[in-house]
């Protein structure tokens, strides 16, 4: 191999390295802050150097109810981008192959939908749930998901671009049904594309927190975000505490973007080339 090859290939392995150090500090600097005495972080300011009070700040969440809230926040989730990604996939997979009446104006109204903020219509998703009487079960943070115009949306990008309409029409023809079509050919197809949606929907379902704090009313119901605004005393905050809540946090979504990278990234670039 030339020389001037290896030398770059070094040269884009340190940019990567250094690219990964900076965006790993955070994680790093959020154990640290946990691993200290709440008056000692203010006292001391920013230091890279592990404390030993881990241990304790750890005792101090367990005596509340954050397992319970790590649980809810597990449950929430999950169910969340389960049905978020299965409706997604099935309106953007329809909404690309099939072909109805009144299909540009439904593209329309998606593209629209997602330029509105989701404050506007909360008060009255507020309103729907207490009238379904389902303002005190997790149905209302699960259910909010369910419209998911940026997924509906991401599929039909994906799917305009990296699905041969020969395929699906092939099978037709040889008598397969379109459930058969669409579960067999089509879901294996858009592998990238949902690993990718699955991975932003269970983040942003993990990371809620305004319908959670309205909705929530018991302690026993808090996720995770609720949790860990509630860690604090009379006359003071415990904000080691809360760091080290926030660190434990952080491990389901590592894990995930461990195992679904590779996924997230052919996701985020199969739309960028035409096929």
């Amino acid at each position: 191999m030339k020389p001037q090859i290896v030398a770059r290939n070094a040269f884009f392995r340190f940019i990567l390295i250094i690219i990964s150090m900076v965006s790993l500090f955070p994680f790093y600097y959020l154990f640290i802050m946990s691993s200290y005495f709440n008056e000692d972080i203010l006292k001391k300011g920013m230091t890279l150097i592990p404390g030993t009070y881990l241990l304790e700040n750890l005792k101090t969440i367990l005596k509340g109810n954050y397992i319970i809230s790590y649980f809810n926040s597990i449950i929430v989730s999950f169910f969340s981008t389960v049905f978020s990604v299965f409706i997604c996939a099935a309106a953007g997979y329809g909404l690309s192959l099939y072909r109805f009446r009144s299909k540009a104006f439904f593209k329309g109204l998606i593209v629209l939908t997602m330029l509105l903020p989701p404050q506007i219509a909360i008060i009255g998703y507020i309103i729907e749930m207490r009238a379904l009487a389902l303002n005190r079960t997790f149905l209302p943070l699960i259910l909010a998901w369910f419209p998911n115009s940026f997924g509906v949306f991401w599929i039909m990008q994906y799917l305009s671009s990296n699905i041969q309409k020969e395929i699906v029409e092939s099978a037709r023809i040889d008598g397969a049904n379109e459930a058969l079509i669409f579960f067999t050919i089509s879901i294996p197809l858009m592998r990238s594309a949902i690993v990718t949606l699955v991975m932003l929907v269970f983040l942003w379902s993990w990371n809620s927190y305004m319908l959670p704090l309205i909705m929530i009313t018991k302690s026993t119901m808090f996720t995770v975000p609720l949790y860990v605004q509630s860690i604090t005393g009379l006359y003071r905050t415990d904000y080691s505490a809360q760091m080290t809540a926030l660190f434990f946090a952080t491990i389901p979504l590592l894990i995930i973007f461990i195992f679904g990278g590779k996924s997230f990234q052919k996701g985020l670039i199969a739309g960028a080339v035409k096929g």
